[in-house]
């Protein structure tokens, strides 16, 4: 095996997935939601967002799109 010394020589870039990873985005979706409908009803803010994860599955599922345009598609079926 390769002394680490040696591969670290080499590098030049390091990148990470970050989605999902450093953002708890399931709490941070449901907090938005849970604002959106003003606190009002816990099982309407859970509703929603299980259509919102279906959605966005289906919009992923469809063809490839940046992030941005899949969020934004969403949003516009969901409206």
């Amino acid at each position: 095996m390769e002394p680490l010394d040696d591969i670290f020589s080499r590098v030049t870039t390091i990148t990470f997935d970050c989605y999902g990873t450093l953002i708890d985005w399931d709490k941070g979706l449901r907090k938005s939601l849970s604002d959106l409908f003003d606190n009002h009803s816990a099982v309407q803010t859970e509703a929603f967002f299980q259509v919102y994860v279906e959605t966005e599955a289906q919009v992923e599922a469809e063809k490839f799109r940046d992030y941005r345009d899949v969020l934004t598609e969403v949003a516009i079926r969901l409206a």
